[in-house]
């Protein structure tokens, strides 16, 4: 009994269809990543603006020489923490060790 997948039509057959399960594989890999990295920079920018944003509303860096009267009298200093809860950025008037706060879950 002789079968099928002997003949050299299925056996190209076969090849052609592996060899295009793999250009499609190796090109579905290659958008998958593209994409993800387009992603990623896209949040990457916006977390930069959004940074920016913010630093730009805390304003320049502020010593206890530049408060107003009535700022000096509440006396108040800023710190800004990174993900990582290590300290960024503070006041000249900030305490040294300042905890990072805990939150309510």
């Amino acid at each position: 009994m002789k079968f099928a997948f002997h003949s050299i039509r299925w056996r190209l057959q076969i090849f052609h269809t592996l060899a295009l399960a793999t250009v499609l594989a190796a090109l579905s890999v290659t958008v998958w990543r593209l994409e993800n990295t387009r992603r990623l920079r896209s949040l990457d920018a916006d977390l930069q603006r959004k940074a920016q944003s913010v630093m730009h509303t805390l304003g320049p860096r502020r010593g206890p020489n530049d408060l107003s009267p009535a700022a000096e009298a509440i006396a108040y200093y800023h710190v800004m923490f990174g993900p990582d809860k290590a300290v960024l950025r503070t006041s000249e008037n900030a305490p040294k060790e300042i905890p990072f706060p805990e939150f309510p879950a």
